[in-house]
C-alpha cells in the first residue's frame, strides 16, 4: 500500500489509495486531524452488504437484528468530528444492486433489490436523529413487486413515511396475517400506498398502523376464499378499494357468495385493522343490489360471525 502521512505537533494528514478492513475495501481514505477535530472521506465500490454490516459497532447491531440483507453496495463515506460535539457527523451516499432482504421471524423476502439511498446521523449525531432515505428502490417478491422511496427517522423508534407501488399475491399477505378468518385465499392485488407512522418488526406494529396516516388504492383481481369456518364460496372477480386511514370506500363492486350475486357501494369502517386482529369487528354503512340472493345460504355467516373469537 503506497500511504501518505504528514504529522505536525497538533495535525494529522493520511492520504491512502485504498485499505481493506474485514474484506471489505474502503479506497481513496483521506484523513486529517486537526485539534482534536477530525475528518473522514471513502469510499467503497460493489462489496458484499453482509460484511460492511459487521463493521457496525456492537452498540448499533440491535439495528439490524431479526434481518437478513445481502447483496452488492457501493457507497461515498464522510465523517467529521468537531470540537463541540460529542459524537462524529457521519453522512453516507449509497447504491444497492442485486440484493435481498429478509425479516427472520416473518415471512417477508424481498430479490431484486436495487435503489439509491442516503444516510445521516442528523443534527444531534444521536439514534434518534438518524435518517435513512431509499429513493429509486424496486423489488421483487415472488410473482410480485415493491417499488417506490420511503424514509425511515429515529432508530430508538422509528418512524416511516413511505410512498409504494406494490403487486402481490394473496397467498402471500394471508401467510403474513396471524390467525387470519379467509381460508383458502387467492387471487391477486395492486397497490399504490402512503403511509406515515411508527415501524416495528414485531406485534407493535399493529397498534402503529391503527394509529398511521395511511391512503391507499387497492386493485384485486381474481379474489376468491372462504369466511372462516363457512363453506360458501367468497368470489370477486375485480374490486377497487379507497382508503383513507382506516376507512375503505368501495363502489359499484360486483361478487358473489356461493350462489348470490351481489353489488355492494358503500364504506367499511376498521377493515384493515380487523384484518390485522387489532379490532373484533367491522361497521360497514352501504347498499346492496342484487339479482338473486340465497337467503338460506347467506345467512348461515351470520351464526359463523356471532361465534365469540379466542
Amino acid at each position: 500500500i503506497t500511504t501518505e502521512m504528514i504529522m505536525h505537533k497538533d495535525s494529522i494528514i493520511i492520504n491512502s489509495p485504498y485499505i481493506i478492513m474485514n474484506k471489505t475495501r474502503f479506497e481513496d481514505i483521506k484523513y486529517v486531524f486537526l485539534k482534536d477535530e477530525y475528518s473522514l472521506n471513502m469510499r467503497f465500490e460493489k462489496q458484499e452488504i453482509k460484511d460492511i454490516l459487521l463493521l457496525i459497532p456492537d452498540k448499533f447491531q440491535d439495528i439490524v437484528k431479526g434481518q437478513e440483507i445481502n447483496g452488492i453496495i457501493s457507497a461515498i463515506i464522510k465523517v467529521k468530528k468537531e470540537q463541540d460535539n460529542l459524537n462524529p457527523y457521519c453522512e453516507i451516499d449509497f447504491y444497492l444492486n442485486n440484493s435481498e432482504y429478509k425479516l427472520l421471524d416473518h415471512p417477508f423476502h424481498l430479490s431484486e433489490i436495487k435503489a439509491k439511498g442516503h444516510f445521516t446521523n442528523g443534527k444531534y449525531q444521536t439514534l434518534e436523529s438518524c435518517s435513512l432515505i431509499f429513493k429509486e428502490f424496486s423489488s421483487k417478491k415472488n410473482q410480485g413487486f415493491l417499488n417506490g422511496q420511503f424514509e425511515v427517522n429515529n432508530f430508538n423508534e422509528y418512524h416511516l413515511i413511505a410512498d409504494m407501488s406494490a403487486s402481490w399475491e394473496l397467498t402471500e399477505l394471508s401467510e403474513l396475517m396471524n390467525a387470519s378468518p379467509f381460508k383458502n385465499l387467492t387471487g391477486k392485488l395492486q397497490t399504490q400506498i402512503k403511509y406515515e407512522g411508527k415501524l416495528s418488526f414485531d406485534e407493535k406494529i399493529k397498534q402503529y398502523i391503527n394509529a398511521s396516516i395511511h391512503d391507499a388504492r387497492w386493485e384485486f383481481s381474481g379474489v376468491s376464499f372462504n369466511y372462516k369456518e363457512s363453506p360458501l364460496n367468497f368470489i370477486f372477480p375485480k374490486s377497487i378499494w379507497e382508503i383513507k386511514n382506516n376507512n375503505v370506500v368501495i363502489k359499484d363492486n360486483d361478487f358473489q357468495i356461493s350462489e348470490s350475486d351481489l353489488r355492494f357501494t358503500g364504506e367499511i369502517n376498521d377493515l384493515i385493522l380487523y384484518l390485522i386482529d387489532e379490532k373484533d369487528k367491522i361497521d360497514i354503512k352501504g347498499s346492496v343490489l342484487s339479482k338473486e340472493v340465497k337467503f338460506k345460504q347467506l345467512i348461515t355467516i351470520k351464526d359463523i360471525n356471532g361465534e365469540d373469537k379466542e
